[in-house]
């Protein structure tokens, strides 16, 4: 199931700045993001944020796909958002936590099914702004930097038996 839950999965995880440009999700309404504290230490978001990568199964069912997506988005709702994060930012948070909350089967189903990442973005206007700041804090707070220098060299040579 390539497509939509798989940019879900992409924009949730903030892997790349490709993922602000691949968003797919869609503004459905208040589902409790507004409520999420507002005082989450930086280690505790991050590592919530990151741990959707292991929930949403993007060869899972329909279905299945809403359902973890309402489990991501009551972990992100239980540990909510640094004091650091911006207006905006803070906004396209509750913004793409009440869409997780919210998908149905039938939303994935669409988003899963669209021929083009132009198809899977319904977002505009101001809703689209924020949630691509709140995408953006996260690829600058959670993602670790450094130059390729500070990463594990990988061998060049294979061993010799």
């Amino acid at each position: 199931m390539v497509g939509g839950m798989t940019t879900i999965k992409r924009s949730a995880l903030a892997l790349s700045a490709a993922a602000l440009m691949g968003l797919s999700l869609s503004a459905c309404g208040s589902n409790g993001g507004s409520s999420a504290p507002t005082n989450a230490s930086q280690e505790d978001f991050c590592k919530t944020f990151e741990d959707a990568s292991s929930t949403i199964d993007d060869t899972a069912s329909d279905s299945d796909q809403a359902d973890q997506a309402h489990k991501v988005a009551d972990s992100l709702k239980k540990v909510g958002t640094p004091s650091d994060m911006s207006s905006d930012a803070r906004q396209g948070f509750e913004i793409f936590v009440d869409f997780l909350g919210k998908v149905d089967a039938s939303e994935v189903k669409k988003l899963n099914d669209s021929s083009s990442s132009s198809d899977n973005n319904p977002f505009s206007g101001d809703d689209k702004t924020k949630v691509e700041a709140f995408l953006q804090y996260t690829t600058t707070k959670c993602i670790p930097t450094g130059s390729p220098s500070d990463l594990p060299s990988v061998p060049t040579e294979l061993p010799s038996q």
